[in-house]
């Protein structure tokens, strides 16, 4: 097996040392080697930190949305909200559609933001009557006596 060995080093070494673009071949083959090793390396420390980061930020806000709820839990002990608007669940949840959208889009002015929020408010009721229908439709429900899906629009 020594012997194999040798033999196959000695070829080896005859053939580097005799082709000089043989060496440079073989170099360039280690750097590259060493190289993509080397960034490899790099790439999983960032996609480390990435993580990291991603957790981070989406950890921050589940705790604003929990935080939010709790105020304005509290700020429901005060206030009582108009009956033709959403009820406190869907009150939260249309305020933490805007701050969603808010995140969404930083770049916004107040007079966008505000017209972005209208549409979503607008987008909320829309799909509301297409579930009032849909639950009709479908024998899951009937109309509250005295009640009907108010249109904000109008």
């Amino acid at each position: 097996m020594s012997q194999l060995f040798y033999f196959i080093l000695q070829r080896f070494w005859n053939h580097v040392l005799s082709d000089p673009l043989s060496s440079v071949a073989i170099l360039l083959g280690l750097v590259g080697i060493w190289r993509s090793e080397h960034l490899f390396t790099k790439l999983d420390k960032n996609l480390e930190h990435l993580i990291h980061s991603m957790k981070k930020n989406i950890l921050g806000e589940m705790l604003t949305v929990t935080n939010s709820y709790a105020a304005f839990t509290r700020a429901l002990q005060v206030v009582e909200l108009d009956p033709m608007e959403l009820p406190k669940d869907g009150a939260f949840a249309l305020l933490t559609t805007f701050h969603f959208t808010k995140l969404l889009h930083p770049n916004l002015t107040a007079e966008e933001f505000a017209a972005l929020r209208k549409l979503t408010r607008e987008s909320v009721d829309t799909t509301a009557r297409d579930y009032v229908h849909l639950l009709i439709s479908s024998g899951m429900g009937k109309p509250k006596e005295g009640t009907e899906l108010v249109d904000p629009s109008k």
